[in-house]
């Protein structure tokens, strides 16, 4: 309390954070609310300068924080995206010819001659993301913006983080969803200013989930885990395919919720003996459920041709976009995803 009788509190964000990220690595930051994340993405990004301490980043930055952050609402969306790019150190040229796939891929080109400040928080975050993920950047921030998003933007988001994984570009992202760090790397746990960069994913968890059955599941899911350590598939089968069939045979994915739907799955010549996985999603990437070959005690013979065949009953699914995860896999880690 002050000589005024105004009772006054020193508060830090962040105290004492100390972590290095190498040159491609993806890396989640989980935690309550309030523990200092975006705080922490801002400083990184240079919005936010730091009491004290330093940061050293190498590379250009990308970074979406906040829904219009770095947009000018009077300009157009095509004069945003010069702007933008030009803010960051691309020449217009670069940006021309990057241009078209920026507008297509936002999926907003009947407005991208539209003053941005008629635009949805959607519209925004379409263009902003696809801005920064068609520029090459080094590093990116990404601070749960993507929840924003319809669920086919969302996907084909998550898509190009994947592609941006395989070219070596450093990642880091904030969410509230543990399924959403299956991808990441390392997760570091943020609470009250504080972050823990050394646990693993599985302390991680445990840490921050509330509900112990989620988490058990999670580590003992070597789908969560490992999917992201993948071989190419050529190294254990020669040929693999996948069909998704209605109740008359007739290849499709469409279907009306009291339809029959089979997936049929051919392998030839599998070079050795392995296990298959599929992971039926939701459109929020919610496992909805894992079927296996193996939980029957069947395994991928070495050199025969397997047909293997799943029937979901009709009325199984409501009215939705649902994508199947297919994974090859062995006693110790996923080696096809």
């Amino acid at each position: 309390m002050d000589d005024d009788g105004v009772v006054s509190f020193e508060h830090w964000a962040l105290k004492h954070v100390s972590f290095e990220i190498k040159k491609g690595e993806s890396v989640g930051i989980i935690g309550p609310n309030g523990s200092g994340k975006s705080t922490l993405l801002k400083i990184l990004a240079g919005v936010t300068k730091p009491t004290s301490g330093k940061v050293s980043i190498r590379g250009k930055v990308a970074s979406i924080l906040d829904i219009g952050a770095g947009f000018h609402p009077e300009l157009s969306g095509r004069e945003n995206v010069f702007l933008n790019g030009q803010i960051h150190g691309f020449s217009k040229k670069e940006i021309e010819n990057k241009f078209d796939e920026i507008v297509v891929f936002s999926g907003i080109e009947k407005f991208i001659d539209e003053p941005v400040k008629n635009y949805s928080n959607g519209m925004y975050l379409r263009l902003a993301f696809s801005i920064m993920a068609h520029l090459d950047f080094d590093v990116y921030l990404f601070d749960e913006v993507l929840g924003v998003g319809d669920a086919e933007f969302k996907e084909r988001s998550q898509h190009k983080i994947h592609q941006l994984q395989k070219a070596n570009k450093t990642i880091i992202s904030i969410s509230h969803y543990l399924w959403e760090m299956a991808d990441v790397e390392k997760i570091f746990y943020l609470k009250d200013g504080l972050i823990d960069a050394q646990s693993s994913k599985e302390e991680v968890i445990i840490k921050y989930s509330a509900n112990k059955g989620v988490a058990n599941l999670m580590i003992n899911n070597p789908f969560f885990f490992n999917k992201n350590k993948t071989f190419e598939l050529e190294n254990f089968v020669s040929k693999l395919e996948l069909r998704l069939k209605d109740s008359h045979g007739i290849s499709k994915t469409i279907f009306k919720s009291d339809e029959k739907i089979s997936i049929e799955i051919d392998l030839t010549e599998v070079k050795e003996e392995l296990n298959l996985g599929l992971v039926l999603l939701d459109q929020f990437n919610n496992p909805v459920v894992e079927i296996s070959p193996m939980t029957q005690g069947i395994t991928l013979k070495k050199g025969a041709f397997q047909n293997l065949k799943v029937d979901f009953p009709a009325r199984f699914f409501n009215k939705n976009h649902f994508s199947i995860d297919l994974l090859l896999f062995n006693k110790s880690e996923i080696l096809f995803y």
